[in-house]
């Protein structure tokens, strides 16, 4: 029975490691920051990317530090980090909150909350600054067009308005020489 039950735990014990091994890789392979945290709001897990986006040292990130005692730099990021969590009083929203934080290097991080069923918040953290200075430069792009649109629209509006002046003068011109011709024909004719 013994035997049978080490042998048992030792599976167990494998297939627990590899699968924190896994995850691990996995929260290390992802582009975005990842940091959760427990019912008591304290860090239960992380990749690199979180702590590098929140400007925190791998030295400050342990296990069980609680959010209020995560030391990052309030200045890179531009506010309270329990502030980005907090929907109200000191509970996290029920639901997933996304916000942006414009930092002051000029960095947009985009912060996701997503609440834990069974209690605390996942914290992931993106560097969408990218996405926004394409947004920008897609948004003056469009301002371009427009402007350039309504330019050839004005200069349509412009020569369409020379256009029909001297058609109505070429009219006027055509008339007074056909009156001109028809009163030679008249003299010639008397």
């Amino acid at each position: 029975h013994i035997g049978a039950t080490n042998a048992i735990l030792a599976e167990a014990s494998e297939a627990i490691l590899f699968n924190h091994d896994l995850l691990r890789a996995t929260l290390e392979n992802v582009t975005q920051g990842i940091g959760m945290f427990d019912t008591q709001w304290r860090l239960a897990a992380w990749n690199r990317r979180f702590l590098e986006l929140l400007g925190i040292s791998e030295e400050h990130a342990q296990i069980g530090t609680p959010l209020r005692a995560v030391p990052y730099d309030n200045d890179r990021l531009g506010c309270v980090l329990e502030s980005l969590v907090a929907a109200r009083g000191d509970l996290p929203a029920a639901t997933a909150q996304t916000r942006q934080q414009h930092l002051p290097d000029g960095r947009v991080l985009e912060l996701q909350v997503n609440p834990i069923k069974a209690g605390g918040f996942v914290l992931v953290c993106t560097d969408i600054t990218s996405q926004i200075q394409n947004l920008e430069a897609l948004r003056h792009s469009e301002r371009r067009v427009r402007e350039a649109n309504e330019l050839l629209e004005l200069r349509v509006a412009e020569r369409t308005r020379e256009l029909t002046l001297l058609n109505e003068q070429l009219a006027e011109a055509k008339r007074l020489a056909e009156a001109a011709s028809v009163g030679k024909t008249r003299f010639l004719a008397a």
